[in-house]
């Protein structure tokens, strides 16, 4: 990512996001709970690797499609050989063009520990992430817009890790903004 780091928050963001177009919807919070419902309640706990990890990923994909971003999955075997961790994972990376290829991103990521049904670590923030896309998606922007929803945080922060060898998304990020529990 560029050295330029992060933003220091979400209205920041979407203030400036906003700013590049007007906007014809705002953030819905009804939406926003009914994603947090569907992966917290209806999928339940997701840990990484699960059929229930598979399922959440693929509902916030069609979830990202519907808001009319191109979508992709990065596949990684990823590594932290500062804590002895390693495994496959499945990020979720999103994009809206803007005019101009630098990207601002907003992250989050999908999995949970195995014994909880993660609706704050981190269903809240795959929710937030994925209703900001529809509204933020509806506008024309200058920046480009990034969802990056992670996987297996939860195992010692192995998606982050592979989003850092991925060189689409190392380039392109100009600041993130992480919605974490």
């Amino acid at each position: 990512m560029h050295p330029r780091g992060a933003l220091a928050g979400l209205p920041v963001v979407l203030g400036f996001l906003s700013a590049c177009g007007p906007s014809a919807e705002r953030f819905v919070t009804t939406n926003a709970r009914a994603h947090v419902n569907m992966l917290a309640e209806t999928i339940g706990s997701r840990p990484a690797g699960s059929d229930a990890n598979r399922r959440a990923r693929e509902y916030l994909i069609d979830q990202l499609r519907i808001a009319g971003m191109d979508v992709r999955v990065q596949e990684a075997d990823a590594q932290r050989d500062d804590v002895g961790v390693t495994g496959r994972v499945s990020n979720i990376v999103a994009v809206r063009q803007g005019s101009i290829d630098d990207a601002i991103a907003l992250v989050a990521h999908y999995d949970s520990v195995p014994d909880g049904p993660g609706a704050g670590d981190d269903a809240f923030g795959a929710a937030i992430v994925v209703e900001a896309a529809r509204v933020l998606g509806a506008t024309g922007m200058r920046h480009s817009l990034m969802v990056l929803i992670t996987d297996s945080e939860e195992n010692g922060l192995l998606g982050a890790a592979a989003a850092m060898t991925d060189a689409t998304i190392r380039h392109r990020v100009a600041a993130y903004l992480n919605v974490e529990a």
